[in-house]
């Protein structure tokens, strides 16, 4: 189905599927941006080991995936940072550091 029209949706939908397409799917590029640097934030805390892993049911570490959704993360906030409300940039840039000390601290648990 082509949704990129912008147009109204096909007139089976219900009012419910247009509204879990319209969460999914952000108006704006920046307002999608800004979900996944907390989206790539949880991958971070799995893959370091710091909370169950929910598809496995266990704690699981994985430095080099979490490195790299550190890196993501931050990578997105830069792109998105112009976007941002003070206050939001405020909690992103926090969220970002936090992940860069969990990982360093992780790293040298592991021996790295």
């Amino acid at each position: 189905m082509d949704l990129s029209s912008g147009g109204a949706p096909p007139p089976t939908w219900t009012a419910e599927m247009q509204k879990a397409m319209e969460a999914a799917f952000p108006r704006d590029v920046s307002s999608l941006v800004k979900s996944l640097v907390p989206m790539m934030g949880s991958q971070a805390w799995i893959f370091m080991g710091k909370v169950v892993n929910p598809l496995q049911g266990k704690v699981t570490r994985d430095l080099e995936q979490a490195r790299l959704a550190v890196d993501v993360a931050g990578a997105l906030l830069e792109k998105v940072d112009p976007f941002l409300s003070d206050e939001e940039r405020t909690q992103m840039r926090q969220v970002v550091s936090e992940l860069r000390m969990n990982f360093m601290e992780a790293s040298r648990e592991a021996g790295g």
